[in-house]
């Protein structure tokens, strides 16, 4: 059942994306996907950075604390009474206050979100806690456009473009000259009868 939301969150995130007006591809790589939520929220890069280091993070001390805690890599630790690892309480403790941050950032992505498709704070927060079905109505409803990142229209995305030098003709030849080329005939049986 997991893999069905995985599949389906790829396929709203994709459609989204198309309609954000960024490559829709980018929704099958893990911190890619994440970076563009962040942009279309209108959310500077720190918050992408603050954002997946603390996730990671928080995520490597819970498991760790919770692995301490059960005694799985307890030896040589102190303990508490029946032997709870303090090192693997403090982990766990400090790894769900780490988390707090992720949470805080998701919550800005999805109003952000929202505001970027024109959408009210209400919208944001079933986003916030029902993401799949949000994400969906904003992927295929054709009544919700893209406005700009973070609601702004003057942050609207616009691609790089590609820049072509023009072509054109060398310096010596304007367009109305025509180059004359002398033409040189070789006889060889002419130069072979005068040797």
């Amino acid at each position: 059942m997991e893999y069905l939301v995985s599949v389906f969150m790829i396929v709203v995130l994709w459609f989204v994306f198309v309609k954000a007006e960024r490559p829709g591809w980018a929704a099958i790589i893990p911190f890619y996907h994440s970076y563009l939520a962040n942009e279309i929220a209108g959310l500077k890069v720190i918050w992408f950075i603050i954002g997946m280091s603390c996730a990671i993070i928080s995520s490597i001390l819970l498991t760790f604390g919770i692995i301490m805690t059960i005694g799985g890599l307890s030896h040589d630790i102190p303990t508490i009474g029946t032997g709870t690892s303090v090192i693997g309480i403090m982990m766990i403790i400090v790894g769900f206050l780490i988390s707090i941050l992720p949470m805080i950032w998701w919550a800005l992505i999805a109003n952000g979100i929202a505001k970027a498709f024109g959408q009210s704070t209400g919208f944001a927060v079933g986003i916030f806690f029902l993401s799949p079905v949000f994400l969906a109505i904003i992927a295929w409803s054709n009544d919700i456009k893209y406005i700009g990142d973070g609601g702004n229209s003057a942050n609207k995305y616009t691609p790089t473009p590609v820049i072509t030098p023009p072509v054109t003709a060398p310096s010596s030849v304007t367009p109305t000259q025509s180059i004359e080329i002398e033409s040189v005939a070789i006889n060889s049986s002419e130069d072979n009868e005068e040797n």
